[in-house]
């Protein structure tokens, strides 16, 4: 069964924009008005400003990807036997 093509552009829009999201949150200012409540001190704003940086550049790679494969890259062409298919005849002439 193929895949539509649509459907690797759709979920690369989705992985780019949390990505992006991950980077802003990275480079965000961690100053608070002491007014206001902290919400950085749980769940996944809590993590240090690097974490947020390296998963957001992994998120934009993944993502980059996703397009790719939309575009008829296939991962699996220079792996060998790894995807599943058939590997790629090497002949070696004497």
């Amino acid at each position: 069964m193929t895949i539509p093509s649509w459907i690797f552009f759709l979920v690369a829009v989705w992985v780019l924009a949390f990505g992006v999201f991950r980077l802003s949150v990275a480079f965000r200012r961690r100053e608070q008005d002491p007014d206001r409540p902290n919400f950085r001190r749980r769940g996944l704003l809590a993590q240090p400003p690097r974490r947020h940086a390296l998963f957001g550049v992994v998120y934009l790679i993944l993502g980059s990807c996703l397009v790719a494969m939309g575009l008829g890259w296939h991962p699996n062409d220079g792996f060998g036997g790894c995807g599943g298919g058939e590997p790629p005849s090497r002949s070696i002439e004497r």
